[in-house]
């Protein structure tokens, strides 16, 4: 597979949207030259299956696309020496926001239309799908620009932000959500906002209702846990990969509990 290694160093080094249409033409171009184009003597589950996991372990170069992009998002995690200077430059253009609550929104424009924070906040959504994973309300998920609606319209409160009011965590006290004296206190927010905050409690108690609040998504611990190293792409790739196979496995056994199919 000469050829796989060189489309994974362009797309490594271009953190942009690749057309996805290429990566699975060129998925299914591997595949049918695999199968001589007859018939598949078995599923791509077991085809792009891990060799450990009893597959064949074959390259899927969309994937790689995520890990590579996902590999990328790791370094905002690590300390102000660590970090490449682009991150600098994305904390700035990001702003009021960090980089990390950025990617967790789900609506607000893209700072100057830049297609590497949209590419940034497109891989995080697809790697959450990719493992089954809801990013929505978790500790560390954006307050803003999120699914918290008042009025049919997404909440941002830039005094509120450049207060320091960014994450769900912000806001909360253990699983509780803080009284309206400790956000004046904490964050000096004037006593005229009381409104708000009324606002903003009764958004998240409802979202609480309806999604239970998780301290930090599979994707999340899968980057905090291999920031910064040589292999974080790879790694993340296997473990995304492994999981996804495991989903289709228990997926299909559940077809056959249900229907009784053999």
């Amino acid at each position: 597979m000469i050829v796989v290694p060189q489309i994974n160093y362009i797309i490594y080094m271009l953190p942009l949207n690749f057309p996805l249409p290429v990566l699975k033409k060129f998925n299914k171009i591997v595949e049918t030259f695999l199968w001589s184009g007859k018939r598949p003597s078995l599923n791509r589950t077991k085809l792009y299956a891990a060799k450990e996991d009893g597959g064949l372990g074959m390259p899927r170069v969309d994937w790689y696309q995520y890990a590579f992009s996902l590999n990328q998002l790791s370094k905002i995690y690590g300390a102000d020496s660590q970090t490449p200077v682009w991150v600098s430059i994305e904390r700035e253009l990001t702003e009021p926001f960090s980089i990390h609550a950025f990617i967790t929104q789900t609506e607000g424009e893209i700072p100057f239309n830049s297609p590497l924070l949209r590419f940034a906040r497109e891989t995080w959504r697809t790697s959450h799908q990719i493992v089954g994973s809801k990013p929505l309300f978790t500790r560390r998920s954006s307050l803003w620009n999120n699914k918290l609606l008042v009025g049919r319209k997404t909440l941002f409160w830039r005094t509120w932000t450049e207060a320091g009011i960014i994450y769900t965590e912000d806001v909360l006290e253990g699983d509780k959500f803080i009284s309206f004296e400790q956000m004046m206190t904490k964050y000096h927010i004037p006593k005229t906002d009381f409104w708000k905050y009324l606002q903003l409690r009764s958004c998240l108690l409802s979202m609480q209702k309806r999604t239970p609040l998780i301290n930090q998504t599979l994707v999340q611990e899968m980057i905090q846990a291999n920031q910064l190293t040589k292999k974080t792409a790879s790694s993340i790739f296997k473990i995304n990969n492994k999981l996804n196979i495991f989903q289709k496995i228990w997926g299909h056994f559940m077809v056959e509990v249900v229907y009784g199919k053999e």
